[in-house]
């Protein structure tokens, strides 16, 4: 929890695994659908356009600020994206109300840990293997499998 899933390799599997073609093409309209969760569609065909054209504005201003894939893996691109998009759009509500009632921080996300979890090769941080040996090493009688 508290973000430790970036450590584990665990967002944004859907657009790595399934629209890989779409993440390497760079089109937003190509990546939205990876992205997308459907639920009732309450909205009119008019509203949905509009938040859909707002959709890929919004992920090509982020594309724009993110490194080249060339120069880092597309596992390591998808995970900085989650800490620049999902970490103060998911958790930074509940961060800044905590934050109101005393004094915390989210130590999955502090840049060292971020920093040093970069470092890392991506095998190791699939699947949870970094935390797994992590414990095992630490304290063993942790793992019950």
């Amino acid at each position: 929890g508290g973000f430790g899933e970036l450590a584990r390799r665990q967002y944004l599997n859907r657009l790595l695994v399934k629209g890989k073609a779409a993440l390497l093409s760079g089109n937003p309209s190509q990546m939205f659908p990876y992205l997308k969760i459907t639920r009732a569609n309450i909205f009119t065909e008019d509203v949905m356009a509009e938040m859909t054209m707002g959709v890929t504005q919004q992920i090509q201003a982020v594309w724009d600020t993110m490194p080249s894939l060339k120069d880092i893996s597309p596992e390591n691109f998808l995970d900085l994206l989650a800490v620049r998009t999902r970490v103060p759009n998911w958790g930074g509500l509940d961060q800044s109300r905590l934050d109101a009632q005393v004094v915390n921080y989210m130590p999955f996300v502090q840049p060292s840990f971020l920093e040093l979890v970069f470092s890392l090769t991506t095998n190791i941080r699939a699947n949870g293997l970094l935390f797994r040996q992590t414990i095992k090493k630490l304290k063993p009688s942790l793992l019950c499998f």
